[in-house]
């Protein structure tokens, strides 16, 4: 799988020409176009639609010589390469990019859908085999491929039941292959993390890491912080999903000016700004990953879990929490823990908030040592619709008292 049938690099092009036209002229070729939204919608866009049109009317018809364009009930048939025969198109194209110039005529259209449980073990066996496969011929070892046995550990964790989280990330075929390299680096006999935060975490850092690879000058910390300012952007302002190019490069520049933490910046500071934004920007345009095109001048994030993981590493991130308040001394945990409720209060009556604010209360919040969930809630309760229960705040006040002792707060009682 995967290695060519026939050696191609004796044969001439016009060889290669000449034979596939002959397979045309017979009707016995597959044609498949590969990426039709790649190409930008333009003149150029256009000109290979067109060309696309014109050979599926020549030349991808019934016996009867009728193409999709000449009887709009015919798109079954041609649905249906086994009963029809002659040549056969196929074209791909992620869906948004597809609407913007879509192709007309009958086509029949199919939407790729995510991998069921069975689907992505087959997904696992396949990549560890190869992945052993690959290590073995590099160091030229004779073994047998244990990518199998490998495996075996990651395939268990998608069939718990409390792993739901993992299951729906790895329904995606690309997300999975992230999940495998991340369960590929785990220690023998561990499992990857139960906790959403801490999985999403590992799956992005190994997305990065091959970011990294990409020969940007932009480091990670940097990259994490513009992807939390875009995301928590587009949860706020864009029920889509989808954010334009000259707005995400606004945002990029926005969040390049924190790193820089000037009051005034000067005609260089602006050039330099700008020009990582541009490559930023530039590294989406080229490379789907967290961040992908999807459409002209369109970009969302590849999963919503990852819009989501960085919008809650935006709700905690302490030190852009401070700029926001305008604070120049060093915050004591308490201070710290007190602007990321401040930050998560702000977002509590949102809906599209759920999600990243879950996300946030399992995270360690810097040692705080403090039950965030109970703490939130107790501040919160004035501010609530339908007041809790008595047993719901006696729970939450427990929670609080347990912590307090476990860990020897010091309570001042000021007596009136």
């Amino acid at each position: 799988m995967g290695k060519a049938l026939v050696d191609e690099s004796h044969i001439s092009l016009d060889c290669l020409s000449n034979a596939l036209n002959d397979y045309i002229k017979q009707g016995q070729a597959l044609i498949i176009l590969d990426g039709l939204d790649e190409i930008p919608v333009s003149e150029q866009r256009s000109k290979i639609i067109n060309l696309v049109e014109n050979f599926v009317e020549n030349y991808v018809q019934t016996s009867t010589g009728i193409s999709v364009f000449d009887n709009p009930h015919m798109n079954r048939v041609f649905d249906d390469p086994f009963r029809l025969g002659g040549n056969q198109l196929i074209v791909t194209s992620r869906i948004v990019g597809y609407h913007a110039a879509p192709l007309d005529g009958q086509f029949a259209h199919y939407t790729i859908r995510p991998m069921d449980e069975e689907h992505m073990k087959d997904f696992v066996d396949y990549w560890f085999f190869n992945v052993h496969k690959q290590i073995l011929e590099t160091l030229e070892l004779s073994m047998d491929n244990q990518g199998e046995r490998h495996g075996e550990a990651l395939k268990e964790e998608l069939e718990k039941l409390e792993n739901i989280g993992l299951r729906d990330v790895a329904s995606n075929s690309c997300l999975m292959s992230f999940i495998c390299t991340v369960s590929f680096q785990q220690a023998e006999d561990s499992s990857l993390p139960t906790q959403r935060i801490l999985l999403y975490e590992q799956i992005v850092r190994s997305m990065l890491s091959l970011w990294s690879t990409k020969g940007t000058t932009i480091h990670i910390p940097k990259l994490t912080r513009i992807l939390s300012d875009i995301a928590t952007h587009i949860h706020q302002n864009s029920a889509s999903g989808l954010i334009h190019e000259e707005k995400m490069k606004e945002v990029c520049v926005e969040s390049l000016k924190v790193f820089l933490n000037k009051k005034v910046y000067t005609e260089e500071d602006i050039r330099a700004i700008e020009k990582q934004a541009s490559e930023f920007v530039r590294i989406f345009r080229e490379d789907v990953g967290i961040l992908a095109a999807r459409g002209e001048s369109l970009y969302g994030f590849l999963h919503l879990t990852f819009q989501e993981y960085f919008t809650c590493l935006k709700l905690i991130d302490v030190d852009k929490l401070k700029q926001e308040k305008m604070a120049t001394h060093s915050l004591c945990s308490e201070g710290k823990v007190q602007l990321i409720v401040q930050s998560l209060r702000r977002h509590m009556n949102n809906p599209r908030f759920r999600v990243p604010i879950a996300l946030a209360l399992e995270q360690d919040l810097s040692n705080s040592l403090l039950p965030l969930g109970a703490y939130i809630f107790i501040i919160s309760a004035n501010d609530l619709v339908n007041y809790p229960s008595d047993n719901v705040l006696c729970d939450a006040l427990d929670q609080l008292m347990i912590a307090a002792g476990q860990y020897q707060w010091i309570f001042a009682w000021k007596r009136n």
